[in-house]
């Protein structure tokens, strides 16, 4: 009776399924009654309106092609009918939404020779855009800006290495290419400016970042490519002054995120970034990242566990920056996702990391530390709280902590209201 649903290669494995589960949970999902011609008929039908790529013709046919397939959940054409559509979801273009985000943050560095904290950072952020579609294939983003840094030097004699802001405007367009293709073109221009009476002051600069991405994504897979230019406050030592130093990015990566209940996820990327000092230097990147995901229907949504490996490395080496000849991270950590009847989402994540750096310059404060090597631990956790105001408005409020063995700690809050028109 089983061979005339499951192909005799699994028959093995589903026997072991149903008695292990009793013949119930994911057991039950091999019985699926056998497909008369009426139902294939009507799979068929439902392909045709959910095609594997995006058609502009086919525009809204999801929602009848997802009911069609939801009918014979189980079949195995039904479930990657169900999952193109997730992922699909994904790569049409959002109503019209007003964003705001606002950020503060904190860390205070420790220099290991003085045991002792020796510069602490203020950090604040504040973006203000909306977004909006052009055509049912391009969407487009306007908004403003707002960022300050200010560090403080705790060791005597103490006072305010610099304090540095920015204001201006980003715009960013997102345009959905036939099929599973997305590219995404914009920049941010800004001016930053500074006191002239700090330790280190800073002379007005006006600074364009663009940034340009492409993306290609199937139901289970994708790869992208991205280039982009940001910036680094950084104390020119010599100049005893401070700069906004550019990094201009150059990176691909692939990724595979498969549906269903049990999902092994995996991703890597790799950067080459050109810095624009006297030096002319550039720093190689790569991470890969692999995790898995498990459903808990009572409390808990989703729980995952992931492992990240990041290598990184400099060409030369700058004491007016964080710089090193090699460095090695593992991170093992977890994330957990819990919502509630579609008013409030919760969610945590948390990781240990593991870190040999060899030959390295770290600015701190007014001191530059140097080392042949060195070895540290980190744990960091975070905390993200949503909620939903009558479909049409989410409000989300994030903390998190970060501590390492020198010991470095940061810890910020942010905050962010999303409200769809």
């Amino acid at each position: 009776m089983l061979k005339e649903f499951i192909p005799s290669s699994s028959l093995s494995v589903a026997c072991c399924l149903l008695w292990i589960f009793g013949g119930s949970g994911w057991a039950d999902r091999a019985l699926v009654p056998h497909l008369d011609l009426g139902a294939r008929h009507d799979l068929e039908q439902a392909a045709s309106l959910n095609p594997r790529w995006i058609d502009p013709q086919l525009e809204g046919k999801e929602e009848e092609a997802l009911t069609i397939f939801s009918k014979y959940r189980g079949n195995a054409d039904a479930e990657e009918g169900l999952c193109q559509i997730e992922n699909k979801k994904e790569s049409l273009t959002e109503p019209i939404f007003l964003q705001v985000d606002v950020r503060h943050a904190e860390e205070v560095e420790h220099d290991p020779s003085l045991r002792a904290p020796v510069a602490k950072t203020y950090y604040d952020t504040a973006r203000v855009f909306v977004q909006f579609p052009v055509t049912p294939q391009v969407e487009l983003q306007v908004g403003q800006l707002f960022f300050r840094q200010e560090e403080h030097d705790l060791f005597p004699p103490c006072g305010v290495n610099f304090d540095n802001f920015a204001y201006g405007a980003e715009v960013q367009g997102r345009s959905h290419l036939m099929g599973r293709a997305q590219i995404r073109v914009g920049g941010r221009l800004f001016e930053m400016q500074g006191s002239s009476k700090n330790v280190y002051p800073f002379r007005r600069v006006l600074r364009f970042e663009p940034n340009v991405s492409w993306l290609w994504k199937a139901p289970l897979w994708g790869y992208f490519a991205e280039a982009h230019r940001d910036s680094l406050i950084i104390k020119n030592f010599a100049r005893v002054r401070s700069e906004l130093l550019p990094f201009d990015h150059v990176g691909i990566g692939s990724f595979v995120n498969p549906c269903g209940d049990l999902k092994v996820a995996w991703q890597g990327e790799g950067f080459r970034i050109w810095i624009r000092d006297e030096l002319g230097n550039r720093k190689w990147t790569a991470s890969s990242e692999i995790s898995l995901a498990l459903p808990l229907p009572s409390l808990i949504r989703w729980m995952r566990g992931f492992y990240r490996f990041e290598w990184g490395s400099f060409d030369q080496l700058n004491v007016n920056y964080y710089s090193f000849r090699n460095q090695l991270r593992s991170v093992l950590g977890f994330r957990i996702d819990y919502s509630w009847r579609d008013l409030f989402q919760w969610e945590i994540e948390g990781w240990h990391r593991w870190e040999t750096t060899y030959n390295l310059f770290q600015p701190i404060g007014d001191f530059v530390t140097v080392a042949r090597k060195r070895y540290l631990v980190a744990q960091a956790v975070t905390a993200r709280w949503t909620t939903h105001f009558w479909q049409v408005c989410d409000v989300v409020v994030e903390g998190n902590y970060q501590r390492d063995s020198l010991p470095d700690r940061q810890w910020g809050v942010k905050g962010k209201m999303v409200y769809w028109f």
